[in-house]
């Protein structure tokens, strides 16, 4: 499984390459004048688009794998589906913790989403996106895409829409049964999205070693 790990991290490799560099300047960007709004606006923006970009790192990952019928050549590997399902989830949750670390580190507290005080942090969007691609876009094995939901289609459902539909829920409880649009705010539900994709990611990855099993 090691090894299968290494290759998909070598697919990523110039995420990770990414990635590293810009911890690298976290130093210079603590002890850099607060003052500088362009220079801060840059660093912030170039977050920004990776956690918008690399919220559906399993869909990156599997481009470089190949099309969908690539699965029957993974399949015929000489290594188990279970190995490549640990080596897949593993993968995933590795990249996804590296991006979560530097949104954390330059210390992002923007929400991506803001309505009526009801808030969804970046980096638990970020994080809870990621898990949900193990449900939504590989529900059955790591190798084969779901293609009736594009990476596009993807990110917009995950960060954008989802959420936004949740506050609407949220203001119009808040409205009808507390006579309160602001009943729920402020309130950061990305914390409950993170809890709920750790829950479902956890749900299909058991299904998955369910279904290896079975078979």
């Amino acid at each position: 499984m090691l090894q299968l790990i290494k290759r998909n991290l070598y697919f990523r490799r110039w995420t990770l390459i990414l990635y590293f560099m810009i911890l690298l300047l976290w130093p210079f960007h603590y002890l850099a004048n607060q003052d500088d709004v362009i220079g801060l606006s840059f660093v912030y923006l170039l977050i920004n688009i990776i956690a918008v970009i690399d919220s559906a790192h399993a869909y990156r990952l599997f481009r470089r794998l190949g099309h969908n019928q690539a699965y029957l050549f993974h399949h015929s590997l000489p290594v188990s589906k279970m190995q490549l399902l640990n080596a897949h989830y593993v993968t995933v949750m590795m990249l996804t913790a590296f991006g979560a670390l530097l949104i954390w580190s330059y210390g992002i507290r923007e929400s991506m989403i803001d309505f009526n005080g009801i808030t969804f942090s970046t980096m638990w969007l970020f994080i809870s996106a990621n898990l949900l691609t193990f449900i939504v876009g590989f529900p059955s094995c790591s190798e084969k895409m779901n293609d009736k939901i594009p990476i596009i289609g993807y990110i917009f459902l995950m960060l954008f829409l989802i959420p936004f539909v949740i506050c609407i829920i949220l203001v119009t409880i808040g409205m009808v049964k507390f006579d309160n649009p602001l009943y729920f705010a402020p309130l950061d539900v990305g914390i409950w999205y993170f809890i709920l994709a750790i829950i479902l990611a956890l749900i299909s990855y058991l299904y998955q070693i369910f279904s290896i099993i079975k078979r």
